[in-house]
């Protein structure tokens, strides 16, 4: 019951920023203050600084060359991402260029991966004895994921550093909306920015939101439907997903209930009259209703096609649906033929591949990250994967799953033996074989009697910035940096690096903010980073 931008999300906000960046302006954004020494009288020549405008002391025919070489270095990083967007060979990698004994130029470039579909590519150059300097950088947006994602999923706001998470003050009243809330999903639509929320086990008739987030100040809830239509109102939603196609935008959503499991929303108007318009059973394929749990459990989109993971139930607890041909009417492609015994808790899809975020143990030897192959009409079990229980003992779940570019995030239940990790990252460009880059023990996460088991609950990840949703009664959000470390993920160091907010379920990333929902506040809550905060 978990939704994020990275692969269940679909937003369309400041896209047309992203297909500027497609582009990619190449520009200088760095040039040292060494740059205004020059190496000695006979190469001195006044020119324009390309960063300021003033005019500066540069050594011409050094110089020029430095600019050649770093921009010729950096253009072929470019060209190799946009070849492969998952490139990471040998381009990446820095060289030195010896001139003579005395003089030689060290280009080095950097990949760094700021959501699913956007990077920020940078060359720095250095020569001369006096520690001359200059960068190019640009961000680099690829059109083909994020149409992949619903033509959205990327944000072009960078996270900034949240070493101030602010509890918030902009939310949407209570009483605007009722029951438990389940889902989370975002979209802009004909230039609007909206979220939709979800609310399951209610006694009231409305369990669809849609909230108008134009001012975070004052976010308001502005359209409401009853999706069910049960005469005792009693079913409600488990998980939503939102996606924007060219033949508009449709909200695809998860009944908790036993037969009628996935309808289709047309919000092509989200101010408009709402209606279910496609309404689909589980049960013709395979999925019994007499089953323990034959509800939809969590549900994400990928490049066409619906991924939808049930509760452990008798039958498919995996199935696929296609979109691409008509949104407004998914299509069964296929399922897992026979129920693995498991709750899925998460998916995301990389290609041809959909992990899977389970429980291990019960009548099944699956690992609690699975690895299903989705290529074809019918999904195979690869049998490959990862488990983490290292004792008979450890059979804590795996709860949530975060993809950027190669690198899997993975939160669990927190493991009662000191020794073991409850937080792991992966590298999977062998997408088969995920191989363990690092993990932690999350002794941040303390008393989960909220929610019961500990655990990491939801979990986003945007540029080095890890913001963790946890069952800790004190520290329910928890923000890490998660990549300059090789062998560990660091709290953000400033004012503070955690915030408590009761009951936190579900958080999103768009435009710079955390959205997060809570188990038992019907409200959307919008978070901020307060730099300001943190200045003596």
């Amino acid at each position: 019951m978990k939704t994020k931008l990275s692969s269940r999300t679909i937003t369309n906000y400041g896209f047309s920023t992203i297909e500027l960046l497609i582009a990619f302006s190449v520009g200088i954004i760095f040039l040292t203050a060494a740059m205004m020494v020059g190496f000695s009288d006979s190469t001195l020549t006044q020119q324009v600084s390309l960063d300021s405008g003033q005019a500066s002391v540069l050594g011409a025919g050094l110089d020029n060359y430095a600019l050649s070489t770093s921009s010729k270095k950096f253009g072929n990083v470019v060209r190799e991402l946009m070849r492969n967007w998952n490139y990471t060979g040998t381009e990446v990698q820095s060289d030195t260029q010896v001139i003579n004994s005395s003089l030689s130029f060290k280009n080095t470039p950097a990949i760094t991966d700021i959501s699913p579909c956007l990077k920020e590519i940078t060359n720095a150059t250095t020569w001369g004895t006096s520690g001359r300097s200059m960068t190019f950088g640009s961000a680099l947006g690829s059109i083909d994921i994020a149409k992949a994602m619903g033509k959205g999923g990327c944000d072009p706001t960078p996270p900034g550093d949240w070493d101030n998470p602010e509890n918030p003050t902009w939310q949407t009243s209570p009483s605007d909306i009722d029951g438990t809330q389940s889902g989370i999903a975002a979209a802009t639509v004909s230039g609007t920015p909206y979220v939709f929320m979800t609310t399951t086990n209610t006694s009231q008739k409305k369990d669809l939101w849609v909230i108008n987030v134009s001012n975070t100040s004052s976010p308001n809830v502005i359209n409401s439907l009853e999706t069910g239509g049960d005469n005792a109102h009693k079913n409600g939603l488990n998980d939503i997903v939102v996606v924007t196609t060219s033949a508009g935008t449709y909200g695809y959503v998860l009944q908790n209930s036993t037969d009628n499991q996935l309808q289709t929303i047309n919000l092509s108007n989200p101010t408009g009259v709402l209606s279910v318009t496609n309404t689909i059973s589980f049960v013709p394929y395979g999925v019994t209703t007499g089953g323990t749990n034959p509800q939809g459990k969590i549900i994400t989109y990928s490049n066409g096609r619906l991924y939808i993971g049930l509760y452990t139930t008798i039958g498919p607890e995996f199935l696929v649906f296609d979109v691409k041909a008509n949104p407004a009417a998914p299509v069964f492609v296929g399922a897992i033929n026979n129920g693995f015994d498991h709750s899925i808790n998460d998916i995301v899809v990389n290609g041809n591949y959909a992990y899977l975020a389970i429980k291990p143990g019960g009548s099944s030897s699956a690992n609690e990250l699975m690895i299903i192959n989705v290529s074809g009409s019918t999904p195979v079990d690869t049998g490959s994967g990862f488990n983490a229980n290292n004792s008979a003992n450890d059979t804590e779940a795996a709860t949530t799953l975060y993809l950027i570019g190669n690198k899997l995030y993975m939160g669990r239940e927190v493991v009662s033996t000191p020794t073991e990790k409850d937080f792991y990252v992966f590298d999977i460009s062998n997408p088969t074989s995920p191989t363990v880059l690092k993990s932690k023990k999350m002794t941040t996460i303390g008393s989960g009697n909220l929610m019961g088991t500990r655990r990491i609950i939801d979990l986003i990840v945007q540029g080095k910035i890890g913001f963790f949703a946890t069952t800790d009664t004190n520290q329910t959000l928890q923000v890490f940096d998660v990549v300059s470390s090789s062998s560990d993920i660091i709290p953000i160091s400033g004012c503070t690096n955690s915030l408590n907010l009761p009951k936190l379920t579900e958080i999103a990333y768009k435009n710079g903010l955390i959205y997060g929902i809570n188990g038992n506040q019907a409200a959307l809550n919008i978070l901020r980073d307060n730099p300001s905060a943190c200045i003596p």
